[in-house]
């Protein structure tokens, strides 16, 4: 009886075990979760990746269309200099010859009336000349409006020219800061994730061994509870009349069950210990991590648990 007595207690600590057997499952399934969590913030994180990839796709795009925009242009610009150059030079020397003539005209017409004799002959002589000269004058004049007109509607086209040029200009530039601005988003974003793939890698490890060691204590539980059932059988042995020594052998039995059961529990603080660095292992990456957007947008593998 005095081994019944003494064998109670280690029940009572296979039946603690058992519950400390049901907090560790719990655990696990806490870690399960937390890994499904993550899972789904990579996926959330890949999208926004591949959004940012496509935008900067299209930014890159709309860049080479105008910088190639832009090329056409400076190419034509320097390909029609050579005759905008020479039509400068034409209207200039048009413009010098219109105003030797207007010089001579007026240097004929005034000796023309400082030498004008009287007579109705002479007069009308004069006359004549005087019209035919106003005539002259009046083509000249005529020529050099139009020459002028031309120069200018030359010289505006030419300033519409530079203008648009400008404009492409400082448009390509803000194309080249945008697509600079989303190539180093992107970047940044595909860093983000490589870190939270290790992270979420590592939380799969550490699922895997959390498994693992919950297995083994379900098989070290199993091997316990085979354990109590020999010794109640032991006990029951026990509780008959004894004979032969049982008494001595019940006592040696309660004190190998109290050995193994001692083992149990220090293998049970270890393995809680084991599960709290764990924890704090895994809340620590999930508390801190932050995404940015990827270049490549695509997903890795998920690893099974």
């Amino acid at each position: 009886m005095q081994g019944a007595q003494e064998f109670l207690p280690y029940c009572y600590e296979a039946k603690e075990g058992r519950r400390e057997e049901n907090s560790d499952s719990a655990y696990a399934a806490a870690l399960q979760d937390r890994l499904n969590k993550v899972r789904a913030e990579v996926e959330l994180q890949a999208k926004v990746a591949q959004s940012l990839k496509r935008e900067l796709d299209e930014v890159e795009s709309q860049a080479k269309q105008k910088h190639e925009e832009l090329r056409e242009l400076r190419h034509d610009w320097a390909k029609e200099q050579i005759s905008r150059e020479a039509l400068l030079r034409e209207t200039g020397e048009t413009e010098r010859s219109l105003a030797l003539k207007e010089r001579r005209c007026a240097e004929t017409l005034a000796k023309h009336v400082a030498a004008e004799l009287p007579g109705g002959a002479r007069k009308a002589r004069t006359g004549a000349e005087k019209s035919e000269t106003s005539r002259r004058l009046a083509s000249l004049e005529e020529k050099r409006v139009e020459l002028s007109a031309g120069l200018q509607e030359l010289t505006d086209a030419v300033r519409q020219e530079l203008g648009l040029i400008n404009q492409l200009t400082s448009r390509s530039e803000v194309l080249r800061r945008e697509a600079r601005a989303l190539r180093t988003g992107s970047e940044a974003a595909k860093e983000g994730e490589a870190r939270v793939w290790r992270k979420m890698e590592d939380v799969s490890a550490a699922e895997l061994a959390a498994l693992q060691r919950e297995q083994l204590l379900q098989r070290q539980s199993l091997d316990l509870k085979e354990h109590v059932r020999q010794l109640r059988g032991q006990l029951e042995a026990v509780q008959a009349p004894a004979v032969n020594g049982m008494d001595q052998v019940a006592f040696e039995l309660n004190k190998k069950l109290e050995a193994k059961v001692d083992f149990l529990r220090k293998e049970l603080e270890r393995e809680k210990a084991k599960y709290g660095e764990l924890e704090m292992s895994v809340e620590g990456p999930q508390a801190s991590q932050t995404v940015a957007p990827t270049e490549h947008g695509k997903r890795r593998p998920q690893t099974s648990p």
